[in-house]
């Protein structure tokens, strides 16, 4: 088994799997066996007969952050290619559940740590929830599903997001439609539960409904193919990306030439 495995938690809770990412010292940042860990966990949850529903969430002040940027610094093209296989494979796992899934996000969820949230088909946040894709920031780009959020925020907002690295408030995504619930930080995972519990346990019209939903977004935004991470994995190799990866690990300004 993974050794990522250790930085997740679970138990189940009168039929609702709850899924932790348990990395709170790197705010939950998913490094490639992190993101094996979790895609066999829910896999297994997904399987398991006296589990109708999953809630995935973070330990700490954090979602996820995303991916862990310090794993880049060792990585050559071939094994950053490979992360965000891996990436996009644990999304699509999600979305093709043929379970109700939630998102409890609890303070930053960011570039994958946002993806991540995307993939569920449900997501509930507390007040102090901040999402944003930052990867603009050390000259990468998102690596998979951010198309999702054409249909809510449309082509221009998105642009903006993603060229400025800026983050959104949960209220903001909850006006939007991207959100279903916002609600106070300590009332988070009963809030989770309580809209997993909602869910009318008409199983197969439940799978059924996803399934039509989700094939016809595909459909309409292509929001699950290789786009994404094949052009992320072309800036990884270019002088921006390298600078800045170090200046973010340095903890300065990066010097970004545009090449």
């Amino acid at each position: 088994m993974s050794s990522g495995r250790e930085n997740i938690n679970s138990r189940v809770e009168e039929n609702v799997a709850i899924v932790s990412l348990n990395r709170p010292e790197r705010l939950n940042a998913m490094d490639t066996e992190t993101m094996k860990g979790l895609y066999e966990i829910v896999d297994q949850m997904a399987k398991r007969t006296d589990v109708s529903s999953i809630i995935l969430t973070g330990e700490g002040r954090a979602f996820s952050s995303g991916s862990d940027a310090k794993e880049y610094l060792t990585m050559t093209l071939y094994d950053y290619i490979n992360h965000q296989i891996i990436g996009n494979r644990l999304y699509q796992l999600i979305e093709e559940v043929d379970k109700p899934v939630i998102a409890a996000v609890n303070g930053y969820a960011l570039g994958g740590g946002f993806e991540l949230a995307l993939a569920c088909d449900l997501i509930v946040a507390s007040k102090n929830a901040r999402f944003g894709f930052p990867e603009i920031r050390i000259g990468l780009s998102p690596g998979g599903g951010f198309r999702k959020l054409l249909g809510n925020v449309g082509p221009y907002k998105l642009k903006e997001l993603l060229w400025t690295g800026e983050f959104l408030t949960a209220e903001e995504l909850y006006r939007a439609g991207v959100i279903n619930r916002v609600v106070e930080p300590e009332n988070l995972l009963d809030e989770a539960k309580a809209l997993a519990n909602s869910v009318v346990g008409a199983w197969v019209a439940v799978k059924n409904v996803k399934r039509v939903i989700n094939e016809t977004m595909a459909r309409i935004f292509s929001h699950r193919d290789s786009t994404e991470a094949f052009l992320t994995s072309l800036l990884f190799n270019t002088e921006d990306g390298k600078e800045g990866l170090k200046a973010f690990i340095e903890k300065r300004s990066p010097r970004m030439k545009g090449r």
